[in-house]
């Protein structure tokens, strides 16, 4: 008896050994191959146990992770804010990320921290979201606008213009408009301009237009001022 249980454990083949000759093929071919179809069998589940396992442990370590963003928002501001949020941010699940990177930016223009927030920005603009892209790009022009470099922002702003999805069109050319006026390129500003003015429901179409018109003067007559 227990070498017969032995055998079992080692092969089937004393199974196979008594189906009578009349056994139907199917039969005899599942008993030939039953050990296999066992071990894939317990594989796949042990598989699924391991995924399921996995799954399991991200999910407790992101709420673990938004309960630590959640009390560093609640508990800090300014300067100390932004320390923790930066300790915080290496090792943040990919999930949060992006929300960090934006608190961060934020923090830091709320501080005047334009050359540290613009940094953050950057990150963000290499992030896959077109939409996170866009804001990225608003938010690092707006820091390099107010850190007296309107010549990067328009460039950045003039990239943006061409491939910012409709809803962002608008704020794009507005801070474009702005950026190419302190940069002192009147002809980017004018195109601007009339790009707003040209946009369906643009607010304020009388003060664009006028705006256009005033910058082709000044752009006809440059004054004793202005830049050769």
């Amino acid at each position: 008896m227990a070498e017969e249980h032995k055998k079992s454990r080692l092969d089937l083949s004393w199974l196979e050994d008594r189906l009578s000759e009349g056994a139907p093929p199917a039969l005899r071919w599942l008993i030939h191959n039953l050990r296999p179809i066992i071990f894939a069998a317990l594989g796949v589940v042990l598989a699924a146990a391991a995924v399921a396992g996995f799954k399991a442990y991200q999910s407790r370590a992101l709420a673990r992770a938004n309960e630590d963003l959640g009390a560093i928002l609640v508990k800090y501001s300014g300067q100390e804010r932004i320390e923790r949020l930066e300790k915080f941010l290496p090792q943040a699940p990919d999930e949060l990320k992006t929300g960090v990177l934006f608190e961060l930016a934020g923090e830091c223009m709320g501080q005047k921290d334009y050359a540290k927030a613009a940094g953050f920005w950057k990150q963000l603009s290499a992030g896959p979201d077109r939409d996170v892209v866009v804001l990225a790009g608003l938010g690092r022009a707006k820091c390099l606008s107010l850190s007296g470099r309107p010549g990067e922002a328009l460039g950045i702003l003039s990239d943006l213009s061409r491939s910012a999805p409709e809803p962002y069109r608008m704020p794009v050319y507005r801070q474009l408009a702005a950026a190419a006026e302190e940069a002192g390129d009147l002809d980017a500003a004018i195109s601007a301009y009339e790009e707003l003015a040209g946009l369906d429901n643009s607010p304020g179409k009388q003060f664009l237009e006028f705006k256009v018109e005033q910058l082709k003067a000044a752009r006809k007559d440059p004054g004793p001022g202005a830049k050769e």
